[in-house]
C-alpha cells in the first residue's frame, strides 16, 4: 500500500527532510506527536517501548549490506540499513495503531438517536473524544465536529 497523504488522517505530510523516518509520510500534528513519543521512550529497554532501533547481526547479502534486526522484536528485519536508527516497521505499527483508534473514536455512534441509552452513549463517547484529544489523536476540530454529530439528535435537529 502505498501512502501519498498522512498514513494515519489522510492530511498532507511533512516534507521529506522534516520526517522521523523517510519512508513513513505523517503531517505535521502526527509527525510532531511521533516524535513526543520517541523523545518519551528514549531511555527505556526496549521491551518497556512501542520503538526498536536496527541492530547489525553480522551477517551480509551478496551486495555487502548487514542484515539488521530490531531491538525490540527480532521479527522485524531488513538489509541495508543503519544499526541504530529507529525500526521503520515499530513505527509503522504505531501509526497503524493511532489510525485505528481515530476511526473508534471519530465513528458514527451504533446506538439508535431514539433509543434511551442514546445520551449516556454520547457521555461515554465525550469521555473518549476527550482523552484522544489529549492524546493528540484527534484535533480540537475533529472532536467538536464530532460532539456536534452526536448532540445534533438530542437538540432535535435532523
Amino acid at each position: 500500500m502505498t501512502y501519498e497523504t498522512c498514513r494515519i488522517c489522510d492530511g498532507d505530510p511533512v516534507r521529506w527532510a522534516e520526517r522521523a523516518i523517510d519512508s513513513l509520510p505523517l503531517c505535521e500534528p502526527h509527525e510532531n506527536r511521533l516524535r513526543d513519543a520517541l523523545h518519551e521512550t528514549r531511555h527505556r529497554a526496549p521491551y518497556e517501548t512501542r520503538f526498536g532501533t536496527w541492530t547489525g547481526t553480522g551477517h551480509y547479502d551478496d551486495d555487502g549490506l548487514e542484515f539488521v534486526v530490531c531491538s525490540r522484536t527480532r521479527e522485524h528485519s531488513d538489509v541495508g540499513r543503519v544499526s541504530g536508527d529507529l525500526c521503520r516497521y515499530c513505527v509503522a505499527l504505531w501509526a497503524d495503531d493511532v489510525r485505528y483508534s481515530r476511526s473508534l473514536v471519530l465513528s458514527p455512534l451504533d446506538v439508535d438517536p431514539e433509543d434511551m441509552g442514546y445520551a449516556r452513549a454520547v457521555e461515554v463517547r465525550v469521555g473518549r473524544l476527550r482523552v484522544a484529544l489529549e492524546a493528540g489523536v484527534i484535533s480540537e476540530a475533529e472532536a467538536l465536529a464530532m460532539f456536534d454529530r452526536m448532540a445534533r439528535p438530542l437538540r432535535g435537529v435532523a
